[in-house]
């Protein structure tokens, strides 16, 4: 665990980034503290995150926690949502997702390592569009792909139907120092 930084400030942090639930035991594993003082500190971040105090509540399910927004703030988030699903995609979400396809699956710091970015809000955002998706490998690492939804808005059955797809698919393909979206 970082020692400069509280325990529940890392907390707040990893169930912030985190766009599905976790469980106490995978904090535990993440920062290398008991599961006790998880607990212990979850009970304070449920307490800080009361729905009576908070556009943030932190729901606990058995063993998982998630943040969520507040019940009453629906209607406006849903909005936002939309407008975020409909909306145009921006210059890092058309590179993001360029990697995605050509390179997929990847994992966030395989994107970040060839957009020289971070790429957090940006996955979130194409998963949120349901442009990509995620899945959990057998050593426990999210890893991302394209998904069918994104390949039938192309008008195509395969990835490998992709535009210079062959080429682009090799580690040669993509070169960190160039932009993704010249590349493509």
């Amino acid at each position: 665990m970082n020692s400069t930084c509280p325990l529940t400030t890392l907390l707040e942090s990893i169930l912030f980034v985190s766009d599905r639930p976790i469980t106490i035991k995978k904090l535990a594993l993440i920062t290398g503290v008991a599961i006790d003082e998880i607990r212990e500190s979850v009970a304070f971040l449920v307490e800080r995150y009361n729905p009576d105090r908070s556009g943030i509540v932190l729901v606990t399910h058995g063993e998982s926690l998630q943040f969520v927004t507040h019940p009453d703030a629906a209607e406006s988030v849903a909005s936002l949502l939309d407008e975020d699903r409909t909306g145009e995609l921006t210059r890092a979400a058309l590179e993001t997702l360029a990697v995605v396809s050509y390179r997929g699956p990847i994992s966030r710091p395989g994107i970040e390592e060839i957009r020289g970015v971070n790429c957090s809000l940006t996955l979130r955002n194409l998963l949120i569009r349901g442009l990509v998706e995620s899945r959990d490998t057998a050593v426990g690492e999210k890893v991302y792909s394209i998904s069918l939804d994104f390949l039938r808005s192309l008008g195509l059955q395969k990835t490998d139907q992709l535009p210079d797809f062959d080429s682009l698919n090799t580690p040669e393909g993509i070169d960190p120092k160039q932009s993704v979206e010249s590349s493509v």
